[in-house]
């Protein structure tokens, strides 16, 4: 009898755990299931839509980063900034970007033009134009565009005439500012290793032989209009490499010139006035295109993308070198340079003399604006 109590009591037990086992399983299966829809729920309750995305990132500017805050002055400055770059693009062998990268504005301005993308249109086509400008950085781009387009308006017909009339100085204090913009954009190459002095001479040999091209005859219809102005925008942004040396290898710099001092003077809508467009839209298409790349190209590989573009203002010295002897040629109504030597004076001219002293203004000149230019970015930041 007692053994059967035992069995009993022993087989009571296990029915017992196992009953106690059963709910157990329910409840964790009731538990998994309520975790299943409070995940539904909450992914419900926060929808992931394109809209979204796109607020996000616009409140991340792509150039943020390089971005600046001013005050009226400081947009005044960033004007003198853009008279400076439009008097550089006017002169063959000079570039814009050389002096945006002299002046310390070159980051912003790169960063600037790449922000025109499909985030900038969704904030167009929402209407939220205060965000618009915060995201492309328009009151920048607003008092640069000012000085350059005032620049390129105004210098239009006096650099060709100084260049024309005393070429020597001219030269001279061009070529002291890209001597002095090569030292200074060559100690911003965080590394000088094997990989950026390469780059560097790779730099210097292609632009020495791209300067030393000699210009030829081409087309003026439309379609090569805008190739134009897309492949010299890319030079005029690019230090080193003359937007308008590129328009004199291609034939058009005084096809372009001419067109637009008319289009200024008569203010007539005519066929000068449609070439000035075309070349305009092939300059918006070709600055939004390479900016893009150089924006990439700076923020991922920045001190090998500085060291190339040391090089090519190295190389670029030899079409700026302020003793020139040129060979001159008659194509049509026009007299163009066909070639040109550079030379060391036998005997030095007045001309000759101020030439140099121009190089060594054009030293200081950088080198001042380069001391400016840090002392009010700290004053910025502080």
């Amino acid at each position: 009898m007692a053994a059967k109590k035992k069995k009993n009591k022993k087989s009571s037990k296990k029915t017992k755990s196992k009953s106690s086992n059963v709910p157990a399983k329910e409840t964790t299966q009731d538990n998994a299931s309520e975790e299943t829809v409070q995940d539904s729920k909450s992914k419900d309750s926060t929808p992931d839509t394109s809209e979204d995305k796109a607020e996000t990132n616009a409140d991340e500017e792509p150039g943020n980063e390089a971005y600046q805050q001013r005050d009226l002055p400081g947009y005044v400055g960033v004007t003198f900034r853009g008279v400076c770059m439009g008097g550089a693009d006017v002169i063959p062998g000079v570039s814009g970007g050389t002096m945006a990268l002299i002046l310390g504005i070159y980051r912003e301005l790169i960063a600037s033009i790449r922000s025109f993308d499909l985030d900038a249109a969704r904030l167009i086509m929402k209407g939220d134009l205060k965000g618009f400008s915060k995201h492309v950085n328009l009151p920048f781009l607003i008092f640069l565009g000012v000085g350059i387009m005032g620049a390129i308006v105004t210098l239009a017909k006096i650099i060709p005439q100084l260049l024309a009339k005393h070429p020597a100085p001219v030269h001279g204090l061009f070529f002291g500012l890209i001597l002095a913009s090569i030292v200074i954009v060559w100690n911003q190459v965080e590394q000088h290793d094997a990989t950026t002095v390469a780059l560097l001479v790779v730099g210097a040999i292609a632009s020495y032989f791209l300067v030393g091209m000699i210009p030829v005859q081409t087309p003026s219809n439309h379609a090569f209009i805008f190739l134009t102005g897309s492949i010299a925008i890319i030079a005029m942004i690019l230090p080193g490499i003359s937007g308008s040396f590129i328009l004199l290898l291609m034939g058009k710099y005084a096809f372009i010139l001419e067109s637009l001092r008319h289009v200024v003077h008569t203010r007539q809508l005519d066929d000068k006035f449609v070439i000035v467009v075309i070349f305009a839209a092939g300059c918006g298409v070709g600055l939004l295109m390479f900016s893009r790349v150089l924006n990439w190209l700076l923020a991922r590989y920045q001190a090998v993308t500085l060291a190339l573009l040391s090089g090519l203002m190295i190389g670029s010295l030899r079409r700026i070198w302020p003793f020139q002897e040129y060979v001159k040629a008659k194509i049509g109504k026009k007299i163009v340079v066909k070639s040109y030597t550079n030379f060391w004076p036998s005997t030095w001219s007045g001309e000759y003399i101020l030439a140099v002293v121009l190089v060594f203004v054009g030293v200081l000149l950088v080198y001042s604006m380069h001391v400016f230019a840090n002392r009010s970015k700290a004053g910025q930041k502080a």
